[in-house]
């Protein structure tokens, strides 16, 4: 279930009854560079290997590009977590080299060159690229998604 309290979207991993949280773009798009930027925090360490994306672009209903992904921190022994980013599979391709603490609040911003089809996620001062992404299709929407992970972390 998405929760929102104080203006902020709360999505909670784990098994049971989710939703997702779409959010329609002005227009299509099939050039230029887009990007979707968010403040976030996780509310736990990220472990195990079962990670779960939680943003994207959509070109349609079923087709998720740009897939912005938690992951277990680079060092456990300097963060709880960190960031990854994957063209259109489910796990992260490229990560950021820098791990956040749950509770911090981060920025983070993702985005799509819809010219060379790189996917990119930008937090901590680090940016994380790999593509490409191709299609015929435009992007017409960003999406917030609830999964389940190892850590079934909240995303607030």
């Amino acid at each position: 279930l998405v929760r929102v309290t104080n203006q902020r979207i709360s999505i909670a991993h784990g098994g049971g009854s989710r939703q997702d949280v779409r959010l329609p773009l002005p227009t299509s798009y099939s050039s230029g560079i887009l990007l979707a930027k968010f403040q976030m925090s996780v509310d736990k360490a990220i472990g195990g290997t079962d990670f779960e994306y939680f943003a994207h672009f959509s070109r349609s209903a079923i087709r998720f590009v740009c897939r912005v992904d938690l992951v277990a921190p680079n060092s456990a022994e300097d963060g709880d977590y960190t960031i990854g980013i994957s063209s259109t599979t489910s796990t992260a391709e490229a990560t950021l080299g820098v791990d956040f603490q749950a509770g911090d609040e981060v920025s983070v911003v993702v985005y799509i060159d819809l010219y060379t089809g790189l996917c990119s996620v930008a937090a901590g001062g680090d940016t994380a690229t790999y593509g490409t992404t191709t299609s015929d299709d435009a992007l017409n929407s960003f999406h917030l998604r609830q999964s389940n992970s190892a850590s079934d972390e909240t995303i607030t």
